[in-house]
């Protein structure tokens, strides 16, 4: 493969052969974007790819560079300069170290840094108004920084804490770990169970007190937290990966079976024997990227970015983990056959100029004559003559994906879900914020469901419950599954220890009595 060859996903004690991605002039394209590069010293690179990997209710999000709002979806990648505004809804983000950020409803989030520098990630988010809370846990050689428009917050070592932005100021209340404030009042050192309350009216001055009692919201992100941390924890004894984003929801959402001949393999719950991996999704071009594959299955993040996929005699198709170096928009290759177009998972043995393993499997095609936003659905091609396909290098010009959502692209985000009942939110040029009009009520916590659902119809995406696993996965048919699938690690029921909310409390989260600021841990001396 193409580009700048670093430490990849690959599984213990098992060797794999590198899947040489056929995609030749997109793989061209990936080496400069891809989030998973090295840097080497005095060397800084834009190109790390982070995952939007939990969306509920009416969240939009623009892209860098771009003025219009439309719809956010689960598994789509983030770039450094997007920007997330929910209205009546909320995200995750996932970062590739084990970062997470969550936002309220209410809230916009911009990702103003997402780079390599000197062998590190750089993350830096801003926080324009509404309520975010973040977990941190960056390596030695990484920096992770959240700021509101009146002060910084840097993670010393390991740390969550909450962010919120009000017409009168900033605060910020430290759940775990250590953190350093920076404003216009100076430098403090937080520690777990204070906040800082910055005001930016009058005087400008800031103050330290206890935390308050945790909200709904603070509730829903530590259960959250502990189920990311768990199931990437778990998963990571069954494979070797840089890269932590994901992997939470192959623990739950799937098994691990050892596969003879390749080694410890995935496949995911539910699936019957018509499934087809990079069948339930869509194409978007992203800038930088290039034709990106978005999957409506919750799971579909690193199956769909790293690996490569083969039909096991004893399973069926399973998931090869592999040691690709690079997260790629879609590891499949595009083929021609007659006057059809479509796309084959690419197999771990596959090699260029080498028939594809997969293509005697049949070939996925998405309907030429739709149009974005069609009901339409993509579908199996059986290859009549494998010698009479070829592989073409990209997608033919003009080619539009057949089941993509209805990416309507708006000046107000939020505006795309009105039919569902979501305030959409505005410019307030007062205040130079998104608000919402008229303003929204108290946090929504998820409601209560066993399996976590995805999208799948336009223009408005389902609610997403919190990850609370069932016996299917999220969005799965309730069908048998495929032969030998039972198998292994996770076939079985689980459960979640996610609290659910019905009835959260419609008082937001509002600092205790501030101790004095010249009291212990209050800002010292001037930033």
């Amino acid at each position: 493969m193409s580009g700048i060859q670093h430490r990849g996903c690959s599984v213990r004690n098992r060797s794999i052969p590198t899947i040489l991605l056929l995609l030749a002039g997109l793989s061209c394209a990936l080496s400069a974007r891809a989030g998973t590069a090295n840097v080497t010293s005095n060397q800084t690179s834009y190109a790390r790819v982070v995952r939007l990997s939990l969306v509920d209710g009416a969240v939009s999000i623009a892209h860098a560079g771009e003025s219009y709002w439309q719809p956010a979806l689960a598994n789509m990648p983030i770039q450094e300069g997007d920007t997330l505004a929910s209205a009546s809804g909320f995200a995750e983000v996932e970062f590739e170290n084990g970062c997470v950020a969550y936002l309220a409803e209410n809230s916009t989030l911009q990702f103003t840094k997402l780079s390599l520098e000197n062998g590190g990630r750089m993350t830096e988010t801003t926080l324009m108004q509404g309520t975010a809370s973040f977990y941190a846990s960056p390596a030695s050689q990484d920096s992770f920084d959240a700021s509101t428009q009146d002060l910084s917050v840097a993670v010393l070592d390991k740390g969550q804490f909450r962010m919120d932005v009000t017409p009168g100021g900033s605060s910020v209340s430290v759940d775990a770990g250590t953190v350093s404030v920076s404003s216009s009042a100076g430098t403090s050192t937080l520690s777990k169970g204070q906040t800082l309350a910055f005001r930016a009216e009058g005087s400008q001055s800031a103050s330290v007190s206890k935390n308050s009692e945790p909200d709904a919201f603070d509730h829903w992100v530590n259960g959250q937290t502990q189920v990311l941390r768990a199931g990437t924890e778990d998963s990571l004894s069954y494979v070797n990966s840089p890269y932590s984003y994901g992997l939470a929801d192959l623990d739950g959402y799937g098994s691990w079976l050892d596969c003879p001949g390749v080694g410890t393999c995935w496949q995911p719950m539910g699936i019957g024997a018509g499934w087809l991996p990079y069948a339930d999704g869509f194409w978007s071009p992203f800038d930088g990227l290039g034709m990106t594959w978005i999957s409506y299955e919750p799971w579909g993040w690193m199956p769909y970015h790293f690996g490569g996929w083969i039909m096991s005699p004893m399973y069926g198709w399973v998931w090869a983990p592999g040691t690709i170096s690079e997260w790629q928009p879609a590891m499949v290759a595009w083929v021609q056959s007659g006057g059809q177009v479509g796309w084959v998972p690419l197999a771990p043995n596959d090699q260029p100029g080498r028939p594809l393993t997969n293509l005697q499997r049949a070939f996925v095609v998405s309907p030429a004559a739709s149009a974005v936003g069609a009901a339409a659905v993509n579908h199996a091609v059986a290859v009549g003559d494998a010698h009479a396909t070829i592989v073409v290098a990209h997608p033919p010009t003009g080619f539009v994906s057949a089941t993509a959502p209805s990416m309507t692209r708006t000046s107000t985000p939020g505006a795309g879900f009105a039919a569902h009942g979501p305030q959409p939110l505005v410019f307030d040029r007062a205040t130079r914020a998104f608000v919402n009009a008229p303003a929204s009520g108290a946090f929504r916590a998820p409601e209560s469901s066993e399996v976590r659902n995805t999208f799948r119809a336009a223009p408005a995406p389902m609610a997403m419950p919190s990850r609370s696993f069932g016996a299917q996965g999220g969005g799965f048919p309730s069908q048998e599954m495929g032969a030998g699938s039972a198998a292994g690690r996770g076939a079985g029921a689980q459960s979640s220890s996610v609290p659910v909310r019905s009835a959260p409390p419609e008082a937001s989260r509002a600092p205790a009595a501030a101790s004095s600021a010249t009291s212990s841990g209050a800002p010292a001396g001037h930033h």
